[in-house]
This record gives structure tokens, sequence and C-alpha cells, in this order.
């Protein structure tokens, strides 16, 4: 490409994708020195060219696009756990698992007394934990532990979504233990319960700290992971199982699901996707 009669210089289009984005890298080969120089990544399509397209031309040279292979991968599930962290990815069809393990934290953590210092420590297990495995790409769904998880029961009257998440909120002002302007809140309504004379309808109540949420996704991502979501204990192990039903009579069952930690147990009770009760009990 260098030492040639021509004047104008020879462009060199990567093209790839970002997500849902396609993606361009240009570089410029000087057609006297032949010397490259690699511009930066823009979304924007050349002129006259598109990702069809081997070779045009442009008022400043001929441009040549190389479609560059984009490979997706399937986001890496982190649990963290009270002694140690679990990790596990999918291969692209969810048909086998990528990669799996299992990485204890340093057992002087202690997210109760010196919440800062745990952090540090989970930041490096983290790192540790992608060395010499498998794992591909960077997003991650998180699990909030149990011990960042509020987690209540309420009953109240039947009525339209708008309003029972009114309700729900004022119910949770007075029994979550921190201000609502720092909790994130979520609640999934369960089945009717018949109370005296009272139709009332079951609603679980799930929150976090947003604080310690945000630091803890900060954590996460400083540590070379991009979180992409956020999930509950209770939601990921009833999706574990109902993602493998095969048959609408799988649906129906009413299913009681039983999770052993470390120092907890986790109890639900589900029909189909659906959580009819869910309890932490303490080992």
């Amino acid at each position: 490409l260098g030492q040639t009669t021509r004047e104008q210089p020879t462009i060199i289009w990567l093209s790839s994708q970002a997500g849902a984005e396609d993606i361009y890298l240009p570089i410029t080969v000087n057609p006297i020195t032949g010397l490259a120089t690699i511009g930066e990544f823009t979304t924007t399509a050349p002129a006259n060219g598109s990702a069809d397209e081997t070779m045009f031309s442009s008022d400043i040279g001929t441009s040549f696009m190389i479609r560059l292979p984009f490979v997706r991968y399937n986001p890496i599930g982190i649990d963290i756990g009270s002694k140690s962290i679990k990790m596990v990815q999918f291969t692209k069809n969810y048909d086998a698992i990528q990669e799996a393990a299992i990485v204890d934290l340093p057992p002087e953590l202690s997210p109760e007394s010196d919440f800062e210092g745990y952090l540090h420590g989970l930041g490096q297990t983290l790192q540790r934990s992608r060395v010499g495995r498998h794992f591909r790409g960077n997003d991650a769904i998180v699990c909030v532990h149990q011990r960042d998880l509020f987690l209540h029961n309420i009953r109240v009257g039947k009525s339209d979504p708008k309003a029972l998440s009114n309700i729900v909120h004022q119910e949770a002002a007075d029994r979550i233990p921190y201000s609502m302007l720092d909790a994130e809140i979520r609640f999934i309504e369960s089945e009717d319960i018949r109370q005296g004379d009272q139709l009332l309808r079951e609603v679980i109540i799930m929150a976090c700290f947003r604080p310690r949420l945000e630091a803890l996704l900060e954590t996460i991502e400083k540590s070379g992971f991009r979180p992409a979501s956020v999930d509950v204990e209770p939601m990921a192990v009833l999706r574990s199982f109902t993602s493998q039903y095969r048959r609408e009579a799988d649906e129906e069952d009413r299913v009681l699901y039983v999770h052993v930690g470390y120092t907890n147990t986790v109890v639900i009770i589900a029909q189909g996707n659906q959580i009819l009760f869910v309890k932490y009990i303490d080992v």
C-alpha cells in the first residue's frame, strides 16, 4: 500500500456490532509512506458506503469495508453468598454450561462491621474468579444477597394496578428500615386470601437499600464486569426450575422449592412461575 503514485489515501473500515448498534473503525493508509493511522470508533456509517459493500469510492480516496464477525455471549450469573461467589455462564443456545466456578471469599470479610473493607475484598475476589477460566464477555446478572433484601408479606384490598402500587408503597413506608427515598422496591401479587368477610390480595414486598446496592454494582463494574441486571434469590431460584417446564400441566402444579445456603435456607411455594409464598429460615 505504500510508495505508490496515488495521491489519495486508502481507508480500511472495520465494521462490527456493539449491542444493537453497528460500529465502525477507520484505518487510514498514507499513499506515500504506507503508514497507517487508526481513527476513532463511530456509529455513523462511512459516506457512500455500507456494511454490505466491500469497496467504494469517496471524496478523499478509495475505501474498503471489512465486516468482522460479531459474537454475543450470554451474561455471567454472579451469586455473591455469605462465604463464596458462585458464577455460571451458558453457551449461546443455553444447551450447555460454558463455565462455572465457586471462589471462596476471604474469611475475615464482614459487610456488617466494615462494608468498605468488604467491597475491597469482594472486588479482588471477583477479579481472581476469572483467572484461568473460560468465561466470555463482561455482561453479568447479579443476585442480591439475602442480607441486603428486605422481604415482607402484606394483605391489601383488591384494586386496580395503579392503586395497588400506591397502597404497597404506603404500607412499605411503615415497615422498611430505611428511608423510602433510598429504597428500591418491587412487589409480587400472590393470590386472594379470605380473611373473615373480606377477600384480600396477598402481596410480597421486596426492597433493598439503594446506596448499598449502587456501591456493590460499582465494585462489580470496577472488577471488569458490566452489570446488565439485578435479580433476587427467590426469583432466580424459581426461574432456574420453571425454565425447564415443557408441559402445560407443569404450569398448574404447586411446587415447594427449598434452596439450602450456608447461613440460611429459602423456602418457596409457587404455581408455575408465580410465587405464592417465600420465607428465609436461618440455619
